[in-house]
């Protein structure tokens, strides 16, 4: 709806300066802070591919948001 002019929305930068049309406000205070959660079976809490794949999704996260 931001995009079509309606409203405001708080969205990570790497997600908002990637959509057309919407645009960047400077506001008084920081945005809320939000908690990431990652859900998995817990057999597969071992699995090396999984504990890449939180590994990097966990530092990419850091990474942008630095």
């Amino acid at each position: 709806m931001c995009r079509q002019g309606v409203g405001i929305a708080v969205l990570p930068r790497v997600v908002g300066d990637q959509i057309a049309g919407i645009r960047r406000l400077e506001m008084p205070m920081p945005p809320p802070a939000r908690d990431i959660w990652m859900g998995y079976h817990r057999d597969l809490r071992r699995l090396q591919r999984l504990r890449a794949f939180i590994s990097t999704v966990s530092d990419h996260l850091m990474n942008a948001a630095a």
